[in-house]
């Protein structure tokens, strides 16, 4: 073994707030969905997909269950999300997350899930002057072909936010969260943006539109573990 590998930290959970944020999280405008890992720990199944890691700390985030599948199917037509556990993919209208179910994991995925007093690192943050600009940062390299950034709903104090973590240079290991108040809570479950109309910013269900961007908005549990504002 290299005398130079970093050492793996236990991972960060972060609990999703409901089934259907889940799928739309794992599913929603991605370019091919995310595996979705299954097991238990304390005697609870949950699900659970990472998409970053962070100073050496695994970021996983999760969702208890007690529905049985091989797969997760999304569907949104018309502004109406269906969320189901399937064992098939038989619904072409449908977007498939696959479900691996773990017999065993490893023992730092249990201390991560069940400690609480981890002392972790925290992310650099950023408010935006308002939300267009969170959302020109999460939806600029669409225009390149690539996938959106989730925006993450969270509230601080009482104080209603979104906001979405990325980092500046690709190379860099640095991430940041960029973020930015709202006067509410969001009622639906994506957000539009025109380039070409910043000010037309606005919340939405129903992402078949023409001449707009949109960005998933996944609601948290509680707030971030890595987040501190």
């Amino acid at each position: 073994m290299s005398t130079d590998q970093k050492d793996i930290k236990p991972p960060c959970f972060i609990e999703i707030f409901s089934i259907n944020d889940f799928a739309r999280f794992v599913c929603a405008l991605e370019r091919i969905p995310l595996p979705v890992l299954k097991f238990k720990v304390n005697g609870e199944f949950i699900l659970a997909t990472q998409t970053d890691s962070f100073q050496n700390t695994p970021i996983l985030y999760f969702v208890k269950t007690k529905e049985e599948g091989n797969f997760i199917m999304y569907k949104q037509k018309n502004g109406k999300e269906t969320v189901e556990m399937s064992n098939s993919t038989k619904d072409r209208m449908g977007i498939y997350a696959p479900i691996i179910s773990l017999k065993k994991i490893p023992r730092i995925f249990e201390d991560g899930y069940k400690s609480k007093d981890i002392k972790l690192p925290k992310y650099l943050l950023m408010m935006t002057e308002d939300l267009s600009n969170l959302c020109k940062l999460a939806l600029y390299k669409v225009l390149y072909d690539e996938t959106p950034l989730p925006l993450f709903f969270l509230t601080n104090n009482g104080v209603p936010l979104l906001g979405t973590f990325t980092r500046m240079d690709d190379a860099d290991d640095t991430s940041i969260f960029f973020y930015t108040n709202l006067k509410k809570k969001p009622e639906h479950c994506f957000i539009k943006y025109s380039s070409s109309n910043p000010e037309k910013t606005d919340f939405t269900d129903n992402t078949e539109g023409h001449g707009y961007l949109y960005s998933k908005i996944i609601r948290l549990g509680e707030k971030h573990t890595l987040v501190e504002i």
